[in-house]
């Protein structure tokens, strides 16, 4: 057997192990949740997707994430429409589809990476040692297998540029074509990665260009490639832009989804000048390229293959700024984003391949040492994504959507619609729940004219519940002009330290009914709970609390606690205080003969600076003895915003009633008004004996 046909077999070897791992690991998780790394993107991608499948193509597809006209396109959804057409047709669940789909797009693009490779100069053998290097880079073997458009960009745009690479030649009139129907495909696909792929072959053009007139070639002649590179971009960049004019029109007709047209997302997608010269930013583009394109060890590789010894360094410098073509051009996505590198990361890959070129023809080493050397690299490539992104891959095993979503739908019938604030615009309500959602960003919260706008768009009592979630949920007084608005019943229905919903009361009922079947853990249904002035409280047993240190000031510990939040214990001049943000009751049972009561209180000094002022929060001990007597053993109230006395740590000291038995509740209860903004109370040390 001849060297070369040794080598051709090792080099399909190597690349067929290449498939079988990717293969192999793009199975695991196929059926998994989309909640995995970037699950805001992946659900995005899936709601569009849900909505093609059940309601057929449109041009405007729907975006159910905003109101009417529940459209706010980004890309063409070419992608999307593969997916909801192959999912109807098997009917197999959408999830699996997904990723079978973007998988199959990145093996549609193998053999143009081939073709690519080709044009490198690499040799038959060597070209597959490329199409190895793209499967097991971790940004191809992770993304290529989740539900998003990258994989579908990329195939588009990688035999945009082979095809144009070839349509540059004289009476190639079939690759420019090809050329420019595939640079439409990309523009429609993701813009943003077929203006890598236009900016890599403009730099392609100008080096050819450049060449061709040292070497003496007529004028005429070097035109004629230009026009032919023209020819073949032109009409795919006039399709990209018409979509962008066309999806941008759609979004700035509804106030709430106007903020993703082209024009106010400029400054998210393309970032500063100042972000560029910014250290940081190259030193987080360094991390995400080792993490997620391939390891130090083969960009050594390509700085001293291809580089510096010679021989391939012009073909390496094209490849390396086309990579960098991405970071420069979208500065912010790729500083916040690693999977924009999938959109690139084939150029350096590229170059490692030349790396290894060279290396396997240098004389003097054995070729043992040259093929371990290319074999490690792959080694450290697949072992970078194991450490780095299978952990999540594997561990995204949620067999239940969330419960949120769970409980929604099982309260709103299938034509409500949600009003959701505080989770930025997240599909996740919506995709699981399969109800149209209204999000309200947090940038848009104050402006209630453009929510009104929305509003008005929709039938009488079409919203039917409203979700709150994070720091909007301590402002209840905000929302109560919308509640009674959209005639919601003013208390919250279900509960969660995070999350308050508030629903129709014809729903409330359907709710009710169904609360046995539903398997919700972190959601209680608070109308069973106590509430005070209209805030709904959840009921934590304090042995099942995580965190023992959140009650260690308190002897002896409370048996329970009703908190609007989540407990925790907070440090406050070097001691651990419980925040007891108002209204929240401690409940104590008495110990045998205990006869006193001593405690701190007070209000965290941040509810009264800095800006904040709060209206005062009541501290209060009440005695419930066993035969329902009731009394109350101490009562102070705080203004610490109008009255400097009221600042600061306070003490206690109760003597209790003779034989007192039954139990306590320390409570913090909001002010005349009922207002719990910057309620920031605390109780310290409590000792009852």
């Amino acid at each position: 057997m001849t060297r070369r046909s040794t080598e051709h077999l090792v080099c399909l070897g190597l690349f067929a192990v290449c498939v079988l791992l990717n293969l192999s690991m793009s199975a695991v998780g196929l059926r998994h949740s989309l909640q995995e790394i970037h699950g805001f993107r992946q659900i995005q991608t899936a709601l569009t997707t849900q909505r093609l499948e059940a309601e057929g193509f449109q041009l405007a597809y729907p975006t159910p994430l905003f109101g009417p006209p529940w459209s706010a396109p980004m890309e063409f959804p070419l992608y999307q429409v593969c997916v909801a057409t192959l999912a109807k047709a098997t009917g197999w669940p959408l999830e699996p589809v997904g990723r079978v789909v973007s998988l199959a797009f990145l093996y549609a693009a193998l053999p143009a990476v081939l073709g690519l490779a080709e044009l490198l100069g690499l040799s038959p053998a060597r070209r597959w040692l490329a199409g190895g290097l793209v499967l097991l880079s971790p940004v191809y073997l992770y993304y290529s297998r989740s539900f998003m458009i990258e994989s579908t960009a990329l195939c588009a745009a990688l035999w945009f540029l082979y095809a144009y690479v070839r349509g540059l030649a004289p009476r190639a009139y079939g690759w420019l074509a090809a050329a420019a129907v595939f640079c439409a495909v990309g523009a429609l696909a993701k813009v943003t990665t077929l203006m890598v792929f236009l900016a890599a072959g403009a730099i392609y053009t100008l080096a050819r260009l450049t060449a061709d007139l040292r070497s003496g070639q007529r004028v005429g002649e070097v035109l004629a490639t230009g026009l032919r590179g023209l020819a073949a971009t032109i009409p795919g960049v006039a399709v990209g832009y018409a979509w962008v004019r066309y999806s941008d029109a759609i979004k700035v007709s509804n106030p709430l989804s106007a903020f993703l047209a082209s024009g106010p997302m400029q400054e998210f997608n393309f970032g500063s000048l100042a972000q560029r010269f910014s250290g940081d930013f190259w030193v987080r583009i360094m991390q995400r390229t080792t993490e997620s394109v391939t390891p130090s060890f083969a960009i050594a590789l390509v700085l001293v293959f291809a580089l510096l010894l010679g021989g391939v360094r012009r073909r390496a410098l094209l490849l390396v700024a086309g990579f960098l073509a991405g970071p420069l051009i979208f500065a912010n996505l790729y500083f916040v984003h690693d999977y924009y590198f999938y959109a690139c990361g084939v150029f350096l890959l590229g170059a490692v391949a030349l790396a290894w070129n060279q290396l396997l023809d240098l004389p003097g080493y054995s070729s043992a040492a040259k093929w371990s050397v290319v074999i490690a690299t792959l080694i450290l490539q697949f072992g970078t994504y194991a450490a780095a992104y299978f952990p999540s891959q594997y561990r995204s095993n949620r067999s239940r959507p969330p419960e949120l979503a769970t409980a929604l739908a099982a309260a709103t019938e299938p034509n409500d619609v949600i009003l959701v604030f505080g989770e930025d615009w997240s599909s996740e309500i919506a995709y699981y729940s399969r109800r149209r959602t209204v999000m309200v960003v947090d940038a848009l919260i104050a402006n209630t004219d453009a929510l009104e706008q929305v509003l008005r768009r929709m039938p009488p009592d079409q919203v039917t519940a409203i979700v709150v979630t994070g720091r909007m949920r301590g402002y209840p007084g905000f929302f109560k002009p919308l509640i009674d608005r959209l005639r919601l019943q003013p208390t919250a229905a279900l509960v969660s330290p995070e999350t308050v919903v508030y629903l129709a009361e014809r729903r409330i009922t359907a709710l009710r009914s169904r609360l046995k079947e539903l398997p919700l853990e972190a959601f209680h249904f608070a109308l069973s709970e106590e509430s005070v002035a209209g805030i709904p409280r959840i009921r934590y047993v304090v042995s099942q609390l995580p965190d023992r240190r959140t009650t260690d000031m308190m002897t002896p510990r409370p048996v329970s606690i009703l908190h609007p939040f989540t407990p925790g214990a907070y440090e406050l001049d070097g001691k651990n205080v419980f925040s007891a943000h108002a209204p929240t009751d401690l409940l104590f049972e008495i110990p045998r003969g205990a006869r006193t009561i001593d405690a701190e209180y007070g209000i965290f000094p941040t509810a009264y600076t800095g800006g904040n002022a709060t209206e005062g929060v009541e501290f209060r001990i009440e005695l419930f003895s066993p035969d329902g007597a009731h009394q109350t053993l101490y009562s102070a109230y705080l203004s610490p915003s109008k009255v400097p006395a009221d600042r600061g740590n306070k003490t206690l000291h109760v003597t209790l009633p003779e034989k007192a038995a039954g139990h306590l509740t320390f409570r913090t209860l909001p002010g005349p008004t009922n207002s719990i903004a910057c309620a920031w109370a605390y109780w310290g040390r409590i000792a009852i004996q």
